[in-house]
């Protein structure tokens, strides 16, 4: 957290600097707001920096899987009110703090993972860490320190990021798996590379675009071209999950395609598990 909470004030430091040589714009003005209240968030000894809620996933088939969770963040302000990801994510982007959330998120997570044991939590990976070089060797010493099985973890990243950095995702997809953690594609069939992407990469998982599965009930010619993913899919062992399902229609399309996990509203909201880190 420490590390963190450097990298934070270094960033504050760097953009008032910036600011200093002409007047700044209103997106600027906001981004400095956006700092200065996570510098504040991360130096508080007690308060929760970042919240993460969990999606439990469904197995079509079988009773509900009661230890699959997709791990959602949100940030909470020094006041205790929740912020969605709509609303820092842009700015955390455009002053490369992205990394630092993914850490901080990896972090919980693990922590969690090595307290509670649930057979899988799905953490995503920004595009800013598929290409951060010191990524494993810093998820080699946190893994260790927390003690934390690692194939209770499954990393995902979007298609459009191993579309866009496909060399690094193929080989930080490798490098989690020898390291015993679980890899996954989430957003997949939006892209006209999907069937290419389950070749290339090393997977455990594909996460039907959510777009995809609101549509699907309604368009026969989209369940085909889903079938034919699940199916290319199932003869590389990949298992398959729908997002962000919403009613009955949709989960019964997704049974016939194939799909084997499904997790949207339709079975529950998410469930909020608030991580407090200490300095």
């Amino acid at each position: 957290l420490l590390l963190v909470l450097r990298s934070f004030e270094e960033q504050v430091a760097v953009f008032k600097e910036s600011l200093m040589a002409a007047p700044p714009s209103e997106a600027q003005r906001k981004d400095l707001d956006f700092l200065l209240t996570v510098g504040e968030m991360f130096a508080l000894i007690v308060y929760a920096q970042l919240a993460l809620e969990s999606a439990r996933l469904y197995a079509i088939e079988d009773d509900v899987v009661d230890q699959m969770f997709d791990v959602l963040v949100r940030m909470i302000d020094t006041q205790g009110r929740e912020v969605l990801p709509s609303e820092f994510m842009a700015a955390a982007a455009r002053n490369d703090l992205l990394r630092n959330i993914d850490r901080w998120v990896v972090g919980a997570s693990l922590s969690f993972a090595a307290q509670k044991k649930p057979e899988c939590l799905f953490v995503r990976l920004s595009k800013e860490t598929v290409r951060d070089a010191g990524f494993l060797e810093w998820l080699d010493n946190h893994l260790r320190s927390s003690r934390a099985e690692p194939q209770r973890l499954c990393f995902q990243v979007t298609e459009e990021s191993a579309t866009s950095h496909l060399p690094q995702v193929k080989a930080l997809g490798a490098a989690l798996r020898q390291r015993s953690f679980r890899f996954a594609l989430e957003g997949f069939g939006s892209g006209r590379t999907s069937s290419g992407l389950l070749e290339a990469v090393p997977l455990d998982f594909v996460k039907i675009d959510g777009t995809i599965v609101q549509g699907l009930a309604r368009d026969e010619a989209l369940q085909q071209r889903v079938r034919a993913l699940v199916e290319a899919a199932r003869k590389r062992d990949i298992q398959t999950i729908g997002e962000r399902v919403e009613d009955a229609n949709t989960m019964a399309v997704l049974w016939q395609v194939g799909v084997e996990y499904i997790q949207g509203y339709f079975i529950n909201e998410p469930e909020q598990v608030v991580l407090r880190a200490e300095r």
